[in-house]
């Protein structure tokens, strides 16, 4: 779901309702971040379910991570070129999504998160399936020396893979690459990682890109839950 960036708040919070009641998933458990690009990773409870959800003071601080394991409890989170990724563990019922620019990413967003289900919930790498979702890909997303040098630092010898020289001292990076790499080396398998193809710059369509469109973007909403199961 997107958003335009003029839209009035009371706008927002409408069509965020919207699109609760056409899932079937409460409004009440809609949960934001406040997303800072940075690799902070936050459990949602029953204190903090729906936080954010009609204005950016009350959303999650400090954090471009978000977990539950609770039914009817959505995480969401904007994006408008970075790379969201969601993760499931359908043996659990955990959910969590995270959102990974180049700084979240060089931050390493993915092992963050894989290190917080762990720790909440003793969940090894191995059972987590995730999607990588639309963002800005490899042919429209040109970055300088000092971005290069915090992706070398987390792949030195896998540079080749995910970049390509350009003049100048640019390169074209591919952070949806980066981060599924980041995901194998914790330990996710590879049969278990879903990457969408989809450049946000390519598609304007169907995209809001802020490497496109500058401060005229908008923000795709990205979400992830699961309804409560009804007796049977």
């Amino acid at each position: 779901m997107s958003f335009q960036g003029a839209e009035e708040p009371d706008q927002v919070v409408r069509r965020r309702r919207q699109a609760a009641e056409r899932l079937g998933l409460p409004f009440s458990g809609w949960t934001f971040a406040e997303q800072v690009h940075h690799a902070h990773v936050v459990r949602i409870d029953a204190d903090l379910r729906g936080s954010g959800r009609k204005n950016l003071q009350e959303a999650i601080a400090g954090a471009d991570g978000l977990s539950t394991e609770s039914a009817n409890t959505v995480l969401a989170l904007f994006f408008a070129d970075c790379v969201p990724l969601y993760f499931c563990v359908p043996k659990r019922g955990v959910l969590a999504l995270a959102h990974a620019g180049w700084r979240g990413t060089t931050k390493n967003m993915a092992a963050s998160m894989l290190h917080h289900l762990q720790a909440h919930w003793n969940i090894s790498p191995q059972e987590v399936w995730v999607a990588i979702g639309p963002s800005i890909g490899k042919c429209c997303y040109q970055v300088d020396q000092p971005v290069m040098d915090a992706v070398a630092k987390l792949l030195p010898h896998c540079l080749d893979q995910v970049s390509m020289p350009q003049a100048g001292e640019r390169w074209l990076l591919d952070l949806k690459a980066v981060n599924r790499l980041l995901l194998l080396m914790a330990g996710v398998r590879e049969e278990n990682i879903w990457l969408s193809r989809y450049c946000t710059a390519c598609h304007p369509e169907l995209f809001y890109s802020y490497r496109k469109e500058r401060q005229h973007a908008g923000r795709m909403m990205a979400w992830i839950g699961r309804r409560e199961e009804e007796p049977r």
